[in-house]
């Protein structure tokens, strides 16, 4: 089993975000600072400006895991933006496959965040996953989130899952029968990703990342 703790890791990986993601041509950034410290004296800051630009920091430890764990806390802090968007703010990939699990912030109708996921499965389609309550609109409140992500025993067996826990009161949801077997773990991203709505503005603080291969 390889622990990969960010606090080590999000110095060098910050460092290298510009090149990953093309965030010098992106007005959407991502600082390391003490307001954005959730544990500690410093957490990730992703400043997000209105626009869908990306901004992540990158890791490729994983290598062809078909089964990856993912421990982080996150705070809505000061991020804005209309109910019925979202705004991506992690992915799971496969070496030249693209991202197939992405982890996002959705503001909806009745005013209240969620932590929500979508799984790509092997028709192409993306998929609705599993969706866990952060906080209303304007509750600063940090929250830990687990994740575990299954792709199936073996081709054809459509036996994938995801669960999603939110560890201060246990609360989550299960989804099982993911037919995704051609969708393995070779690197994870964090930040604000492409595809994320517009308008949204503000911070959102991130901190303590750990994964897990089984």
């Amino acid at each position: 089993m390889k622990n990969l703790v960010w606090k080590a890791k999000i110095g060098v990986l910050v460092g290298s975000a510009f090149l990953l993601a093309g965030v010098a041509q992106a007005a959407s950034t991502i600082t390391v600072n003490g307001t954005a410290a959730i544990h500690g004296s410093f957490g990730m800051s992703t400043n997000l400006d209105g626009t869908a630009t990306n901004a992540y920091v990158e890791d490729q430890s994983p290598n062809a895991e078909g089964r990856y764990v993912m421990d982080f806390w996150v705070n809505r802090g000061t991020l804005t933006f209309p109910a019925n968007t979202s705004v991506r703010i992690g992915a799971v990939g496969t070496t030249g496959g693209g991202q197939h699990f992405i982890v996002f912030l959705k503001k909806n109708p009745n005013n209240t965040i969620h932590l929500n996921t979508w799984h790509l499965n092997d028709t192409g389609s993306y998929v609705f996953g599993c969706t866990i309550f952060l906080s209303n609109a304007t509750a600063s409140v940090a929250r830990q989130f687990h994740i575990d992500y299954k792709t199936p025993t073996a081709p054809g067996a459509n036996d994938g899952s995801v669960d999603i826990r939110r560890v201060d009161n246990g609360n989550g949801c299960t989804l099982t029968g993911l037919d995704n077997d051609s969708k393995t773990a070779d690197s994870v991203r964090w930040g604000v990703l492409s595809g994320s709505g517009s308008n949204a503005t503000g911070s959102y603080y991130f901190d303590d990342f750990v994964s897990t291969r089984n």
